[in-house]
């Protein structure tokens, strides 16, 4: 099958991360994928440094004529468009398109709100076919759009780098895996480590993340105000990550909103590790509560440090959940079933049109 990706994101994001995961695994599968972006954006370097086919968009509108040159050549039988108005591009491709056109689908991996806007009855007439990258997403386009195109939730998913081993994690300690943000939730998570520590004083937290709208040293002096400074480690980009996950018992996704999809999460769970995550976004479509680990609300360092308590203080839960963890993995979140439940739906789509 002959794929066409549209992501005119600039940053890197939730979304792109899904995008680009969708089309290597696609590529992989063996599947003719061009992924079309501007040149200047995350997106267009990661899919190339991947080893995708690239088209650079950067004008998409104004030099529109030259883009439909290659798109044409390319003759793709999907155009899966990953924002708002890459889904707007993708209809003016189809409809300048050669017979039979190829089929529109709007994908959404983010967590903005649905909004009806001005031309979205025409916009949404032809489109195909909807993929949501979580259950709410899914829930929220059917709630505005019942009779309009076919839609269902595809989680994404993420390669195997194998399950950490049990006795490779550090006694009582907790891992953040996330870029340093306010909506990430490290705040809560240090708070939360302050009251583990009067049940279990060897509890330990380490972060690992670039900084973004959180600076390291701002995390370090408020670890250092709760008296945790040694109990906290803020340690930046991570090259091995395998190692830091192997050396937690458990992974926190404390966040306090956003998370359409969540990749720490299943980084966590194919690593084999129980995870502590706010019932946001994606999350309670991931996290299998009290199975996997828990669903929390988010913002309530007591909650997350009981739920905590609950696993240091029965390493029979631990191995449970851990397991259960893995397992979960497996059978839901590998790149394979990712890129076969897209296909699938692909497949569903052009048999109805």
């Amino acid at each position: 099958m002959k794929i066409l990706h549209l992501d005119d994101e600039i940053w890197d994001s939730g979304l792109t991360e899904y995008a680009i995961s969708l089309a290597q695994a696609q590529h992989k599968a063996g599947h003719d994928c061009l992924f079309a972006a501007p040149a200047s954006s995350h997106a267009f370097k990661k899919a190339a440094a991947c080893g995708l086919q690239t088209l650079n968009i950067s004008d998409k509108w104004a030099g529109a004529g030259k883009i439909l040159g290659p798109i044409r050549v390319f003759s793709p039988d999907i155009i899966n468009a990953h924002t708002g108005s890459a889904h707007s591009f993708g209809a003016f491709v189809k409809l300048f398109s050669a017979s039979p056109r190829p089929a529109l689908i709007r994908t959404r991996a983010d967590a903005r709100d649905f909004t009806q806007k001005f031309l979205s009855g025409p916009l949404w007439a032809c489109t195909d076919g909807f993929i949501g990258a979580n259950t709410p997403t899914v829930r929220a386009f059917r709630n505005i759009y019942p009779l309009e195109p076919l839609s269902r939730v595809v989680f994404q998913g993420i390669a195997d780098e194998g399950q950490a081993p049990a006795d490779a994690a550090q006694p009582h300690t907790l891992g953040m895996l996330s870029r340093l943000d306010p909506v990430k939730g490290h705040v809560c998570a240090i708070q939360a480590l302050k009251i583990l520590r009067e049940q279990f004083p060897g509890a330990r937290l380490r972060i690992a993340g670039q900084q973004q709208n959180v600076k390291a040293e701002e995390l370090k002096k408020l670890a250092a105000s709760h008296g945790l400074a040694d109990a906290v480690s803020v340690e930046g980009f991570v090259q091995d990550k395998q190692a830091f996950l192997s050396g937690c018992a458990i992974g926190l996704v404390p966040s306090l909103g956003s998370e359409a999809v969540s990749r720490a999460a299943l980084e966590w769970m194919c690593a084999g590790r129980p995870v502590l995550a706010s019932a946001v976004g994606g999350l309670p479509d991931l996290v299998e509560e009290s199975r996997t680990g828990f669903l929390l609300k988010p913002g309530e360092p007591q909650a997350l440090a009981e739920a905590a308590g609950k696993l240091l203080s029965s390493a029979e839960r631990m191995r449970e959940m851990s397991g259960n963890a893995r397992k979960r993995y497996e059978e839901l979140f590998t790149i394979e079933k990712f890129a076969a439940e897209t296909y699938d739906f692909y497949t569903e789509v052009l048999k109805r049109r």
